[in-house]
């Protein structure tokens, strides 16, 4: 309703605005307004645009700290080794969510300045960060334990095959030397 009211006054304020401008000639069916009512009129109509002026300057300063908060996201996705993977934007606060290693005070730090760069006031932001639980020293570590290990079950398994081989090699030598003896 509040929108339908809006839109009526701004196209009576547009005609009013219209007729004047092209110097119409005042029509009188009955008598002119009083000037009290004239002032009533104004009154209203400012009441009635007064706050949609307010919404329309709000909704330009969320929208453009909705623009700097995509840039942020979008350019630093990337912050040592945690991931930007989520965020979330509630009026003029934005909530950051990370994944990977923990962030320290002086990564946090570091990207709340390059936050600022942006024009986001970090008072604005909150970061979120859920770990993994392991950082990449303990992934490369269990990786090369990984490794190690399976490298070892190869050689022993190279080593196991030769002996068959060798088995192998030396049944057939005692085969071949009894088909010999029943000819």
């Amino acid at each position: 309703m509040y929108l339908f009211v809006i839109n009526g006054v701004f196209i009576i304020l547009a005609t009013y605005l219209a007729v004047k401008y092209l110097r119409f000639k005042p029509v009188s069916l009955h008598s002119t307004l009083p000037t009290g009512r004239r002032s009533l009129i104004s009154v209203l109509i400012f009441i009635v645009i007064a706050p949609s002026i307010w919404t329309a300057v709000k909704l330009v300063g969320e929208n453009n700290f909705e623009r700097k908060v995509i840039a942020l996201v979008e350019e630093n996705r990337l912050v040592d080794n945690s991931y930007i993977y989520d965020y979330r934007i509630q009026g003029r606060h934005v909530e950051l969510f990370f994944t990977g290693e923990p962030l320290d005070e002086a990564q946090q730090q570091e990207f709340l300045a390059t936050a600022a760069n942006y024009g986001i006031d970090p008072s604005r932001l909150s970061l979120r960060v859920h770990s993994i639980g392991i950082s990449q020293s303990d992934m490369n570590r269990i990786i090369q334990e990984i490794y190690d290990d399976t490298e070892m079950k190869m050689l022993d398994k190279d080593m196991r095959l030769e002996l068959l081989q060798e088995r192998l090699d030396s049944l057939e030598a005692r085969l071949d030397s009894l088909s010999l003896k029943n000819q």
